[in-house]
């Protein structure tokens, strides 16, 4: 076992995000052990907050494994790789529903929060996710149809797989 190192938290974030990078890492326990394979000693409470602090979300990657990974948004050629994570989008007035492979929806949604923070996507009032689904929730349809084509633009390369809502008869 290599010697005992303190790190600032900074430094140890910074090692966490190239750990995660390079490395699967299935869960906050595993994450637990690759940093005192370096010398680093650290509870599972705090591999949680580095995690978070760093934006990294639990989702599949390119070959499916569940794993700790960087946002979308942060991956050179995200469009590439995000446009998998899209099976189908529907809007419903101020509500856009997005459809994902299983395990995908974590994964986008945190995405579009952290895109939605920075003031890329401002007209976002807040998302959730379950395993393969995605609700974005804006103020009005006239902002739900803006975020559709922002997600489309940031995410997808441009063009998201809309969904058409059938036709009701009887003038409902």
């Amino acid at each position: 076992m290599p010697k005992q190192i303190k790190l600032t938290t900074t430094a140890r974030r910074t090692l966490v995000q190239k750990i995660v990078s390079n490395e699967l890492i299935h869960s906050q326990q595993e994450l637990v052990h690759a940093l005192r394979k370096e010398g680093v000693q650290v509870t599972q409470a705090t591999a949680s907050r580095d995690l978070e602090e760093l934006g990294a979300v639990r989702g599949p990657d390119e070959k499916g494994q569940v794993r700790y990974q960087f946002p979308i948004s942060a991956i050179p050629n995200y469009g590439r790789v995000s446009n998998q994570l899209f099976s189908a989008v529907r809007s419903a007035g101020s509500q856009i529903v997005i459809r994902t492979p299983a395990g995908g929806a974590q994964l986008l949604a945190g995405a579009i929060d952290r895109a939605a923070s920075r003031g890329e996507m401002p007209n976002i009032l807040g998302t959730i996710a379950g395993d393969d689904t995605v609700l974005i929730i804006c103020e009005n349809e006239s902002q739900s149809r803006s975020v559709i084509e922002r997600v489309s633009e940031l995410f997808a390369g441009g063009s998201l797989p809309l969904a058409r809502g059938k036709k009701r008869r009887g003038g409902k």
